[in-house]
């Protein structure tokens, strides 16, 4: 048996791999293998010997990840925004990575809610940091303030895939003292 293995790139970090399969369908004399997720699209012919070329399939691969849940809720007056393309996330002994690169998320005042999903990189066994950028907005949805905070801390890590953010309003409070979420 002879198997050919090929890596092809598809971008956002995400890789195939090309696999070319020989014998491995069962023969209708019950001889051969099977090996699930792969076929082998030659024929016999009359002499009973394999012919044609073997099919080239794409392995279903799923992205290493973890999903993470942002959940919070705006009591202020005005409409804050998560800028997550300008938040960042870090595993433990990494660097800054972007939490986004397209996604904001806008919490409506008085009794808005957030709660938003995102697959970030590694596993959830990963220790992470999460260092948020938040817009107040005015009424005419311009920037009115913003502030960046981390979570759970400057220092500290998490593993929590459930990101409770609380009330975000008060974080553009006069009199906060940390800069921890």
């Amino acid at each position: 048996m002879i198997h050919t293995c090929k890596k092809a790139a598809l971008g956002f970090g995400f890789a195939a791999i090309v696999v070319s399969v020989v014998a491995f369908m069962p023969r209708a004399d019950g001889g051969g293998t099977v090996k699930p997720g792969l076929v082998d699209a030659r024929e016999h012919n009359a002499n009973g010997l394999w012919e044609g070329e073997p099919e080239e399939l794409y392995a279903n691969v799923t992205p290493a990840g973890c999903t993470v849940t942002f959940k919070g809720i705006n009591k202020g007056r005005q409409d804050i925004e998560l800028r997550a393309r300008s938040s960042k996330v870090r595993v433990k002994g990494g660097w800054w990575k972007r939490l986004s690169y397209w996604t904001s998320w806008d919490i409506k005042k008085n009794g808005g809610k957030l709660v938003e999903d995102e697959t970030l990189a590694f596993d959830c066994k990963a220790k992470r940091r999460y260092r948020l950028f938040f817009l107040r907005l005015s009424s005419g949805g311009k920037n009115a303030g913003d502030i960046t905070c981390y979570y759970p801390s400057s220092r500290s890590w998490t593993k929590k895939t459930s990101i409770n953010l609380g009330d975000v309003s008060r974080y553009f409070s006069v009199y906060r003292s940390s800069s921890s979420c």
